[in-house]
């Protein structure tokens, strides 16, 4: 099924398991985090270092909230990331990235949720024909800061299978 502006829905998974997940840079964010967590499913955001994600480090967004998730600004935006889409959104809001659309309304959604149901969330979304990756493979991890408060979101991306981007007017 294909919704009106040609892409699949996303499929989303709520708690997912190391066996949920495709990839390998996946499973480890996720057995990281557990790790880390303080036994009834929170991190702290300052306890997160990079050194330690080395397994998955390109494949890694970090991703601050604004004004309450208003906005979400991109602190790390991995480099194999940036590589698949020719662009790096680091330093940028969510608001101020290239993607518009479905694409954007669908990264405000799912950074939201996290916000509401601070748990680990896993999508697989196809993005608009524009774009060469067939399938991304996005797990979200709340951070919380001193007050509680979810205050970032780990994230890590996988690129699923490439194919020739369709640009405006080509079929």
């Amino acid at each position: 099924m294909h919704i009106d502006n040609g892409v699949s829905p996303p499929k989303v998974v709520w708690q997912p398991r190391g066996r949920d997940l495709q990839h390998e840079q996946l499973q480890f964010l996720l057995a990281y985090w557990k790790n880390l967590s303080d036994g009834d499913g929170r991190v702290a955001a300052d306890e997160i270092d990079p050194l330690n994600m080395w397994p998955a480090l390109g494949f890694v967004i970090l991703v601050d909230v604004v004004e309450g998730g208003e906005d979400f600004r991109v602190r790390v935006y991995g480099s194999a990331i940036a590589q698949s889409v020719d662009v790096d959104v680091t330093g940028k809001l969510i608001s101020e990235t290239p993607w518009q659309g479905v694409v954007m309304d669908f990264f405000y959604a799912v950074y939201r949720a996290v916000l509401i149901r601070p748990e680990p969330l896993y999508t697989e979304h196809e993005p608009p024909a524009d774009v060469g990756v067939k399938l991304w493979h996005r797990l979200m991890l709340p951070l919380g800061g001193a007050d509680g408060k979810i205050c970032r979101v780990l994230v890590g991306n996988v690129p699923g299978e490439w194919r020739k981007p369709v640009k405006d007017g080509e079929d």
